[in-house]
């Protein structure tokens, strides 16, 4: 019975370890070139059932990587 306190103070704390998650778990978005910004706000206008074409269209040609 002498943990329990200790035991509920660290659960309540578990959920704050989520903040320590690694930086970089997206890279590229400030050095993301013009292009490749306007294309991730045109994919809002992504639809299911939409033609190779039509993405192609939308997002413009697949760039090297």
């Amino acid at each position: 019975m002498r943990h329990l306190p200790i035991l509920v103070l660290v659960a309540a704390f578990l959920p704050s370890l989520a903040w320590f998650a690694p930086a970089n778990a997206q890279a590229g978005g400030a050095a993301a070139s013009p292009k490749r910004a306007q294309a991730e706000r045109n994919a809002v206008d992504l639809k299911q059932g939409m033609t190779a074409d039509e993405v192609r269209q939308l997002l413009g040609k697949p760039g090297p990587r």
